[in-house]
């Protein structure tokens, strides 16, 4: 079964003082897991002294009550990375041992495909392989382009350090 972990405020408990020990119940977030079928919960509800997740709005759509941050802009990027990655394994080894096609009667026997193999033949024009042309160099690239769109997306570019490890106080006090 799935089971959901809800995390919420708990508006009569946002003036708790909490510079001192509270009961889990009494501190200003709650927790608990939620079995989503059943809406049973799984053991006792617990508390946070404070917000454990932080949760903002990067940019909001007119019309909407939900906001959407820097990944719903680079999703699309995302996926067709995946997806490349995901591809180039089951790509790889057609390009390594190639698929071989040999006419009826132009080998003796079944054909032997290993690495090293040796096959005796009637007809060597009868026996061929299947080139994939897969082409990796452009894939890679086009990799390596996804991957520059997603960090930029995600402005790593923003937070990346300087190539000199010098660094102003006021650099470094935005940093932290």
């Amino acid at each position: 079964e799935e089971v959901v972990f809800c995390i919420f405020k708990r508006p009569d408990k946002k003036d708790a003082d909490t510079s001192k020990v509270l009961a889990p119940k009494n501190r200003p977030f709650g927790f608990k897991y939620v079995v989503r079928n059943g809406q049973s919960t799984l053991g006792e509800e617990g508390g946070y002294y404070e917000m454990p997740a932080f949760v903002s709005r990067w940019r909001k759509v007119s019309g909407s009550k939900w906001g959407h941050g820097p990944v719903a802009v680079a999703t699309g990027d995302v996926l067709s990375a995946n997806q490349l990655v995901e591809a180039t394994p089951d790509s790889l080894p057609k390009v390594i041992d190639p698929v071989t096609f040999a006419e009826q009667g132009a080998a003796d026997g079944t054909l032997d495909l290993d690495r090293g193999g040796y096959n005796i033949v009637n007809d060597i024009k009868g026996i061929r392989t299947h080139e994939s042309k897969a082409k990796f160099v452009p894939a890679t690239m086009s990799l390596h382009d996804l991957r520059e769109s997603i960090k930029q997306a995600l402005h790593q570019d923003e937070l990346a350090l300087k190539e000199s490890p010098a660094m102003t106080a006021t650099e470094a006090n935005i940093r932290y």
